[in-house]
């Protein structure tokens, strides 16, 4: 009897140190993510525009795919119903990021109607899905499927097989972790296993044209810990710029940079190509780097983010300038405001490349950029009511741009179902001992980390104003840290590596008060550090000075010289023809003009404004001295097309009234 209680319990530490050894080889991310979904935002701008995602936009792009004929694709595929194909390669993607979107906000509002038509999607896509996993619709469409594509990964570059699937499997684990089903689960992981049995070094050598799989296999690699998918989105990384190594993707040769292809992506240091597929793959190469231990692949992201946050952001935050080389990055310093590209999907793709580096590297300065992008970049991608869309976020416009119902490829719009429910999820971070606190808005959350429980409630009209009060709730009094995040405009810093900067010193400074009494503020890395024995109400009061910023751009950025930007906290303002007399390409901004701001809370769902005196110069070339109002950047166009510009001209002398 002794002996058969010995042998079990050498045969359970025998386990229990292979799965303790196992457990060492898992790598991650040094800062956790509070998922969110234990993030409930409850007032202010967020609030309005989560709500008008999950009411409207979700539900406007799941018509919008029905009349265009994306998601009979799939019906048709199936053999359910008859028809031809409708639109492009890229279609099955619009519609696995429609119900990622749908997923997310069942998270935060169940919803039964929404819950049974998304679960009946996946039924039908369930039915295209061949039995080893592969899926893309467009091959059932004859002549056109051997035509476009000429069998499978025969043209992967342009094909977007993989994109396509990429979307399905993280669609795929967002309803899992909504709903607790696995019926599109287990399809992504066959899809997953099909990707891993097809590509690597020793297997078919090609890598797909529009990066994003990477991303859905670290997603995949999260939920099943099968290290196989790590290891393949790895391989579609270092494939890159290994052409001449026996790869037979022709189309690359045409233009290398515009896919990424034109060195080993460790070698890179410029960012170069299509902006969205590159920050795609900046953002993959990221989650390698963190959860495959292969630093080298997070340090080289780190690498490009200085090359485009130091030379080719734009002051939204937006990236990819150029429409002539294809939705692109361009030359450093290169940023034209009337013909930006800046498109809604490279915003998206700039807030997961900070997020991923934020979490790796501990450093506000990633937030700073996230923040300006999230605000300035993506916000406006979308209506005030979740409708009406913009693919490009030009930073003056003439009259040329509206606002669409839809447009194709959908890719914008379909994107934003995804992202804006998914904001919450960028607020906190932690580890075993701290709690990081990034982005604010009035809200309530539930953070277990480090053995504690703990409830935290941010009470604020940011970026309205800058008063935030944070209250603590927790299960038991405990000590760890808490750091807050000083945005880089409260502390003279509008982005990191100084592309653009105040014309003047702020003057009011950044106080922090810990049940009512000032605390002397300690920054590590654009953190307030604060350690201490919390206790249950305990409640941190922030005050960020809200003035009216005057910024200048780096003098290399020829399109900016002579001119200035307004923000206010956050935010960057832009003058519409709507309020000016319709026009705005006339005004010029003395530095002398004195400017101020106030709520209307009646206007574009509730802004704040900046007002004073400019110049305006007539056909004639007279100058005359009249008021002008500047509305966030994000609120513009959603009163008709018409005059719009975020630089103006600048002047140190006002003329006379």
């Amino acid at each position: 009897m002794k002996k058969s209680i010995y042998l079990l319990f050498s045969i359970f530490l025998l386990f229990s140190c292979e799965n303790s050894v196992n457990e060492k080889e898992v790598f991650e991310f040094p800062l956790l993510e509070v998922p969110y979904y234990n993030v409930k935002v409850t007032g202010g701008l967020w609030k309005m525009r989560i709500d008008s995602c999950i009411k409207n936009t979700i539900w406007d792009n799941l018509a919008q795919l029905v009349s265009s004929g994306k998601i009979d694709n799939f019906s048709i595929a199936a053999g359910i119903k008859k028809g031809e194909f409708s639109s492009n390669e890229a279609s099955d993607s619009d519609v696995y990021k429609t119900i990622q979107g749908a997923c997310y906000s069942l998270r935060l509002q169940p919803d039964p109607k929404l819950e049974r038509y998304i679960d009946s999607l996946i039924s039908i896509i369930g039915k295209v899905q061949e039995p080893d996993g592969y899926l893309y619709t467009i091959r059932y469409f004859k002549p056109l499927g051997e035509k476009c594509i000429g069998g499978r990964w025969a043209n992967l570059s342009h094909s977007h097989e993989l994109y396509n699937l990429g979307h399905m499997i993280e669609a795929a684990v967002a309803h899992y972790e909504a709903t607790g089903k696995r019926t599109f689960l287990d399809m992504a992981i066959k899809t997953g296993d099909l990707i891993d049995r097809t590509f690597g070094p020793d297997k078919l050598r090609l890598i797909p044209g529009h990066q994003e799989i990477e991303l859905a296999l670290a997603k995949l690699y999260r939920v099943t810990r099968k290290k196989e998918y790590l290891e393949v989105s790895k391989f579609f990384l270092s494939e890159r710029g290994h052409y001449n190594n026996g790869r037979k993707q022709y189309i690359f040769r045409k233009n290398l940079t515009y896919f990424q292809d034109h060195k080993p992506v460790l070698d890179q240091e410029e960012t170069t190509g299509h902006a969205v597929r590159a920050c795609y793959m900046y953002a993959g190469m990221a989650d390698i780097g963190a959860m495959t231990g292969n630093t080298e692949y997070i340090e080289a992201s780190n690498r490009l983010w200085e090359n485009a946050t130091g030379k080719k952001i734009y002051v939204t935050g937006g990236v990819g300038a150029s429409h002539t080389k294809g939705e692109a990055f361009d030359e450093a310093y290169v940023l034209p405001n009337l013909t930006a590209y800046s498109e809604t999907c490279g915003a998206v793709g700039n807030i997961l490349w900070n997020f991923r580096l934020g979490k790796y590297y501990k450093d506000a300065k990633y937030f700073d950029v996230l923040e300006r992008t999230l605000y300035n970049a993506y916000l406006p991608s979308s209506s005030i009511h979740g409708t009406g869309y913009l693919y490009t976020n030009p930073l003056a416009d003439r009259g040329q741009t509206t606002r669409s119902d839809w447009f194709d490829p959908p890719c914008c719009p379909t994107n934003i179902c995804r992202t804006t429910p998914s904001v919450p999820g960028y607020i906190y971070l932690t580890d075993d001992d701290n709690l990081y606190i990034n982005l604010f808005m009035k809200s309530e959350s539930k953070i277990d980390f480090g053995g504690r429980k703990l409830i935290v409630n941010q009470d604020t009209e940011y970026p309205w104003n800058g008063e935030i009060k944070i209250s603590l709730g927790l299960d038991k009094p405990s000590s760890f840290t808490i750091k807050i995040r000083v945005p880089g405009w409260a502390r003279e810093e509008p982005i990191p590596l100084g592309l653009y900067r105040y014309l003047d010193k702020g003057n009011k400074t950044v106080s922090i008060k810990i049940n009512g009494k000032d605390q002397k503020i300690i920054l590590d890395k654009g953190y307030a550090v604060i350690q201490k024995k919390w206790q249950t109400n305990d409640e941190i009061s922030l005050d960020f000075p809200m003035e009216i910023r005057r910024l200048l751009a780096d003098e290399r950025v020829k399109e900016d010289n002579g001119c200035i930007a307004l923000e206010r906290g956050p935010l960057v303002f832009c003058v519409e023809g709507i309020d000016n007399n319709g026009k705005t390409s006339n005004i010029i901004l003395p530095d002398k003009s004195q400017l101020t701001s106030r709520y209307i809370i009646d206007l574009l769902g509730g802004i704040t404004v900046i007002e004073g005196k400019a110049k305006t110069v007539d056909d004639k070339g007279v100058a005359s001295v009249s008021g002008f109002t500047a509305i966030p950047y994000f609120a513009w166009l959603n009163r008709g097309p018409g005059e719009m510009d975020i630089w103006l001209k600048r002047d140190s002398v006002m003329v006379n009234n």
